[in-house]
């Protein structure tokens, strides 16, 4: 580059490596099965909403057994006593990290 040349435009790209962290939940049957019925019993976007999260929870209860609806239990399960409901509204939160940097999920 000579002196007579002016820069007018630059640009980088910078990647940034997300770590996941994952959490583990030792909980009894009998907890496993309220929750699978609160998971179950939540409204919202799956897609665009915090239910997301929910829905993914929800699913791994049930794949080990655990369903948030039985039609023909007449024991009284957590199902039967559930009453209201719990929707999320569309959008993210912006989380703050550790270096500073902001990140939606």
């Amino acid at each position: 580059m000579s002196n007579n040349e002016t820069i007018i435009a630059s640009a980088a790209i910078t990647k940034k490596t997300i770590v996941e962290e994952n959490v583990t939940l030792t909980i009894s049957k009998d907890a496993a099965e309220v929750l699978a019925v609160v998971l179950g019993s939540i409204g919202g976007d799956p897609t665009y909403s915090y239910r997301k999260y929910t829905d993914s929870m929800h699913k791994a209860l049930q794949k080990a057994g655990f369903t948030s609806y039985n039609p023909y239990d007449r024991t009284g399960s957590p199902r039967r006593r559930i009453t209201g409901s719990l929707s999320f509204k569309e959008g993210f939160a912006i989380k703050a990290t550790t270096d500073g940097s902001r990140v939606r999920f």
